[in-house]
C-alpha cells in the first residue's frame, strides 16, 4: 500500500478520534449543566409555590425579568394565581426542555435551560414553565409562566402573556 495511503487513513483516524474527545467532552458538560438546573429548578421551585412567594422569585430573578416584572406586579399576578389555582398539592420534578450556550458574545458566554414541572394545585393541575440563565456559578430565573390545564373558576385557563405578569382569560373559539 502506498505510504500515502496509510498517512492519510492514520491522519483521519487520528481526526475523528480528537472529534470523537471533544464532542464526549461537550456532552459531558452539557449534561452537568442540565443536571445542576434541575437540581435548582426542584429545590427552589416548589418553595415558590408552595405559598405563591413572589419575594422569593423575585429575588432569584436574573436582571431582565426583574424590570420587565416588578415585584408589586408579581405579587399582585401571584395573588391572582393564589385565588385560582389554590396552594400546591403536588410537585413533580422538572424536566429539561432545552438548553442553548452560546459563547463570544457582547457580554461573554451564556446558559440558558428551558424546564417544565407539571404540578396539581387545590384547584386546578398547572404547567410551570421556566428558563434559567446561568449567572456565574448560579442559576436565575429569566423566565416564569404558569399555565393551568382545566378551566379555573369555570373560566377558561388563565395564561400569562408576559412573565410573571397579570394573568388574563382568554376565551375559546
Amino acid at each position: 500500500m502506498n505510504k500515502w495511503v496509510i498517512g492519510a487513513i492514520a491522519l483521519a483516524v487520528s481526526c475523528c478520534g480528537i472529534g470523537l474527545f471533544v464532542v464526549a467532552n461537550g456532552l459531558g458538560s452539557s449534561v452537568k449543566v442540565a443536571k445542576s438546573a434541575q437540581t435548582f429548578t426542584n429545590r427552589e421551585l416548589p418553595l415558590i409555590l408552595k405559598n405563591w412567594d413572589a419575594q422569593r422569585l423575585f429575588d432569584l430573578s436574573a436582571d431582565d425579568l426583574k424590570s420587565s416584572s416588578p415585584l408589586a406586579d408579581t405579587k399582585k399576578t401571584f395573588d391572582q394565581f393564589r385565588n385560582d389555582l389554590g396552594p400546591l398539592v403536588t410537585y413533580r420534578d422538572a424536566l429539561l426542555r432545552g438548553l442553548n450556550a452560546t459563547s463570544n458574545t457582547q457580554k461573554g458566554s451564556s446558559v440558558v435551560t428551558s424546564l417544565e414541572a407539571d404540578c396539581d394545585f387545590k384547584k386546578v393541575p398547572a404547567v410551570i414553565s421556566i428558563k434559567l440563565l446561568r449567572v456565574g456559578d448560579s442559576w436565575k430565573f429569566a423566565d416564569f409562566r404558569v399555565e393551568p390545564q382545566t378551566a379555573v373558576g369555570g373560566e377558561p385557563p388563565v395564561t400569562t402573556d408576559k412573565p410573571a405578569e397579570a394573568a388574563t382569560a382568554k376565551s375559546s373559539p
